[in-house]
């Protein structure tokens, strides 16, 4: 009796499992052209990252032209003016400006804040399959 409890002991049943499909097969060059749209995407996303980087260093350049202003007390200032502008036909027309240096910092602030936002996002986005 012991001899089969030790057989029934070493029995292993083994399921093998066929890997997994996604639809129809695919070829070769159907699985590049995947790729290389993948690598597009991801450059224009590396690309983008680049333009906000830049931005955001003028952005941190103004900022401190800006708190200086600001703590000499000026009410307006030549040097920094933001304008809202309409296209009309061929020509912008600016409708609305502001030259205050401490409405122009807090705006500056909130935007490099969303900038570093789209940052860390385009980044996580690059990140996303790596790993």
């Amino acid at each position: 009796m012991e001899t089969k409890k030790n057989e029934k002991a070493k029995t292993i049943a083994v399921k093998v499992e066929e890997p997994k499909r996604i639809g129809k097969t695919q070829s070769i060059t159907e699985i590049l052209e995947l790729q290389l749209k993948e690598i597009k995407r991801k450059k224009r996303l590396a690309d983008n990252r680049d333009v906000f980087i830049s931005k955001s260093k003028s952005l941190e350049e103004y900022q401190k032209q800006l708190q200086q202003l600001a703590i000499d007390s000026l009410f307006e200032t030549e040097d920094f003016k933001l304008n809202f502008t309409v296209k009309d036909d061929y020509r912008n027309s600016s409708n609305f400006s502001i030259t205050n240096p401490e409405m122009l910092l807090k705006f500056v602030v909130f935007l490099s804040d969303e900038i570093k936002k789209a940052i860390e996002k385009i980044e996580k986005e690059l990140l996303q399959d790596i790993a």
